[in-house]
């Protein structure tokens, strides 16, 4: 499984780690000012935890993820493309850094990617993209 490829849970968490030390950094990400506010209001290590077990749980590990479906969870963070692609390049950063082959790398982008749909906020039709109304905080 991609679970096993990636070290099972003793892979998957420092994987997670690096990860979102890059994302609590991550400029374009942070600029959104609702992810900013979401980031003074939960704590970077329940991410790392929800994170790990939503992992674990969608390659195939024996975890089952217990947190909100990801659209409530992302409920009000208006994602952008941007800031979408600013985050996958921070965990392919991460899974370089742990040596993670390109095969296994693509297949847990590719994991990644299944969630997008809930994660990205779609502009409303007939408005503007959702980094015009950002820059206005």
């Amino acid at each position: 499984s991609l679970y096993d490829q990636l070290g099972g849970v003793y892979g998957i968490a420092p994987l997670v780690d690096d990860f979102v030390d890059h994302l609590w950094s991550n400029p374009v990400i942070v600029a959104n000012p609702y992810v900013a506010e979401a980031r003074r209001r939960y704590a970077k290590a329940s991410l790392r935890f929800l994170l790990t077990e939503y992992l674990c749980d969608k390659t195939g590990g024996p975890m089952v993820y217990r947190g909100r479906d990801l659209k409530a969870a992302h409920a009000g963070l208006r994602i952008t493309e941007k800031e979408w692609a600013a985050m996958v390049e921070d965990q392919r950063r991460s899974m370089r850094k742990s040596s993670v082959p390109d095969e296994t790398q693509a297949d847990l982008i590719a994991v990644i990617d299944g969630a997008k749909k809930e994660i990205v906020a779609a502009p409303a039709p007939g408005s503007a993209a959702p980094e015009a109304h950002d820059h206005a905080h």
